[in-house]
């Protein structure tokens, strides 16, 4: 809480932090969540940044004309406090509240280094040992501050230098993974190549054959076509063949039926010269009864068998006249 005669300068919020005291490493919270931070003065006497939480002091730091407030990141920041033997952090919601408190916070140490250089009235020699007796602890408590800030900063380096030489060896090993990764890939692409030429030679030889394949096909193609053209005119040919057969074989026919027909004129003639015979006979006999009846019955057989010779010749008239017909259509 402020004093009767101090005064609030500035005000933010933020989370308090301090660091451990016995690694010097780790920062351990001094306020479970962000609280308000103060900074209180105290006219020409001091500086104080102050906080709490729910009633319980969490902050008490003096500044003196030494301190440093040091920005470790965008929104924190750090200070040592020598006479209290620590160093505090705070810990900012955004980057534009921690630049106004480092502002304010180095207006205020530049304000106590003025106090310190004004002359002062003079005093008796009581008073003068007790100011040489205060500026002597300021001295320590100044001194002590800036041993306590270079033993942090030299525990933050050697631990920046230890994860860096962790890094350093992380990215070597990286490097060799991606040197060993580089030369398959570059074997895998002379390969790649190689395969590219081999694979060139076998389609131009593909093509070739290709090529040469499809003009034999074409070849093969011509040779089908005149084959089946061969074949066509084999076929009319053996159909003319298969029909000069047939023509020979109804000529042979027709022939035969001219030479029955030869011989039943033949035949015709000599039944026409003995009905002929017979009807003088007849003439000769009117007279004789029996006689005459008997060459009446056989001019009657004679007549029977002479109708019967004429529907044979008929029927082989008919015979020769289809056996024409076909000849002539064919």
């Amino acid at each position: 809480a402020a004093g009767p005669s101090e005064q609030t300068a500035f005000s933010t919020r933020a989370h308090i932090f301090q660091i451990d005291p016995q690694t010097k490493k780790n920062w351990k919270p001094c306020s479970a969540e962000a609280v308000v931070i103060n900074v209180l003065l105290e006219p020409r006497v001091q500086y104080r940044i102050v906080s709490s939480e729910a009633g319980k002091p969490v902050l008490n730091s003096i500044l003196t004309p030494t301190s440093v407030f040091t920005k470790t990141s965008p929104k924190f920041g750090q200070w040592t406090d020598a006479r209290a033997g620590t160093v505090y952090g705070l810990g900012f919601g955004a980057e534009a509240d921690l630049q106004r408190f480092m502002e304010k916070y180095e207006e205020a140490v530049r304000e106590i280094k003025a106090w310190a250089a004004e002359p002062a009235a003079p005093k008796d020699a009581s008073i003068r040992r007790a100011d040489e007796s205060v500026t002597d602890d300021q001295q320590r408590a100044a001194e002590a501050s800036q041993l306590a800030t270079l033993r942090y900063e030299n525990e933050r380096l050697r631990a920046a230098m230890a994860t860096s030489a962790a890094h350093a060896k992380q990215w070597e090993n990286e490097l060799a993974t991606l040197k060993n990764n580089n030369a398959r890939l570059t074997a895998a692409l002379q390969d790649s190549a190689a395969n590219v030429e081999e694979w060139k030679t076998q389609l131009s030889t593909w093509k070739e054959e290709c090529a040469r394949l499809k003009r034999r096909a074409q070849d093969a193609e011509a040779l089908a076509r005149d084959a089946t053209e061969r074949e066509a005119a084999l076929r009319a040919k053996e159909g003319d063949n298969k029909h000069q057969l047939e023509i020979e074989r109804l000529s042979k026919q027709a022939a035969d039926l001219r030479e029955a027909n030869d011989r039943h004129v033949l035949r015709t003639r000599e039944l026409d010269a003995r009905v002929k015979d017979l009807e003088d006979q007849l003439r000769v006999a009117l007279s004789g009864g029996d006689k005459a009846r008997r060459l009446a019955q056989s001019a009657a057989t004679v007549g029977a068998g002479l109708a019967a010779r004429i529907a044979e010749l008929q029927e082989l008239q008919a015979a020769l006249d289809a056996v024409a017909k076909d000849a002539a259509r064919q």
